[in-house]
């Protein structure tokens, strides 16, 4: 198969209030200040996007046998920035590939997707780096169009399925699963996972109309082109990273009701009680800024895409599960918009949980200090009675014995 054009693309994300250290981090390994590059939208908001390019400063020079190496970073959607990636195969390392067994090429292509977590090593990021669950994206883009389309201009089911079996053995050569959840995206790229394990790791893009070369001002047309891509693995990350933030949250308040099981009263154990309340507050503090950030955040990713379904039926206009013999059920997309449900009903249902729990938590401790309080005032109210009686004792002897000196003086 012949490759006109190879590039390995890794996505990154992190929240709006490492802006600072994100556009500090790539300063360090790219070496310049980047170019800044502003975009206005409807309303008049200006979005700010960053692109840097050159050699990275890594303590192994491992990113300088790429061609060239491009980090894209985009401030679009509120409250989250993102960061992509993006290393051209050099011709050596396109020529490799090409010439290479099918069952090598997938050893040549993960080595080189391994290099990109050096980047990710050193930003601040909540995508995974480790080697099969890290987000990089394999694109391919032959030098012609693929005879997949019909009259109209559109691809045909029959042609498309036509070429995805007769061509098995060369898109393995460049790690795509013929046999892997697939979809077609925007009826332009084929994107399957390079394992069917974890279908938001390693990917292959596979472009079938080999457009003319071209790019924008700020990213190339293909990279554009992957956008809704992103969308997804945007969405899919945050949620990810949020139920891990809540989880810890959750794990924290563990045990703490077998803590107040002491049954007694005791001035120590009350005083524990009190150091439990304190906790909880510094617990519920956090608990309201993670709260409050992710049903923000949740409101947010609800009205882009790809939660936002509009756009959906543009994006996979042909099931290529539909018109392939023994394909998996699903297709990709439809794999990623089950699995973003799920998230989403987890992370509100875990907010509604933790939040409830927190509640029945604080107010059990209440109740105990409250009735630990109360006994302890009622305790107090009995001595200084105790206390009031043997003083009244003492006066009354007092005044006896004085009344009996002056008897006998008298």
């Amino acid at each position: 198969m012949e490759i006109d054009t190879a590039a390995l693309i890794r996505y990154d994300l992190c929240h709006e209030s490492e802006s600072d250290l994100l556009l500090s981090s790539l300063q360090r390994l790219y070496n310049n200040e980047g170019d800044q590059f502003g975009e206005q939208v409807l309303g008049g908001q200006q979005w700010e996007r960053y692109r840097f390019e050159g050699d990275l400063q890594l303590t192994d020079d491992s990113l300088g046998v790429f061609d060239s190496v491009k980090t894209f970073v985009s401030f679009e959607t509120r409250h989250l920035i993102e960061a992509v990636t993006v290393a051209e195969l050099s011709e050596e390392q396109v020529k490799e590939i090409e010439e290479e067994e099918a069952n090598r090429t997938q050893y040549v292509i993960d080595d080189l997707a391994e290099q990109l977590s050096g980047v990710a090593e050193k930003i601040p990021t909540v995508a995974p780096s480790d080697f099969n669950r890290q987000p990089v994206q394999f694109y391919v883009e032959p030098p012609e169009a693929q005879q997949v389309f019909g009259n109209s201009g559109d691809v045909s089911d029959e042609l498309l399925a036509q070429f995805l079996e007769e061509n098995r053995e060369e898109l393995s050569k460049i790690h795509y699963g013929v046999d892997h959840q697939q979809s077609l995206l925007n009826g332009e790229d084929l994107i399957a996972p390079q394992g069917t394990a974890f279908p938001w790791g390693k990917l292959t893009v596979f472009n079938l109309t080999s457009p003319p070369e071209s790019e924008a001002d700020f990213e190339p047309i293909w990279l554009r082109r992957l956008r809704p891509l992103h969308e997804y693995l945007r969405a899919y990350l945050w949620f990810n990273h949020r139920v891990s933030l809540l989880a810890e949250l959750d794990q924290e308040t563990h045990g703490i009701e077998r803590l107040m099981r002491n049954g007694s009263g005791e001035t120590g154990q009350f005083q524990a009680v009190l150091e439990i309340e304190n906790e909880l507050d510094d617990i519920r503090e956090t608990w309201t800024n993670r709260y409050t950030k992710t049903v923000d955040e949740i409101a947010d990713l609800k009205s882009r895409p790809p939660l936002r379904r509009s756009r959906r039926q543009q994006l996979e206009p042909v099931k290529v599960n539909e018109i392939t013999e023994g394909s998996p059920v699903h297709s990709l997309l439809d794999i990623y918009d089950q699995q973003l449900a799920t998230q989403t009903e987890q992370i509100t249902s875990d907010l509604d949980r933790i939040g409830s729990k927190l509640d029945e938590v604080s107010n059990y401790i209440q109740d105990k200090i409250n009735v630990r309080a109360t006994t302890a005032t009622l305790r107090q109210q009995r001595a200084t009675n105790y206390l009031t009686i043997v003083i009244l004792l003492l006066t009354a002897v007092t005044v006896a014995i004085a009344a009996a000196e002056l008897f006998w003086m008298g």
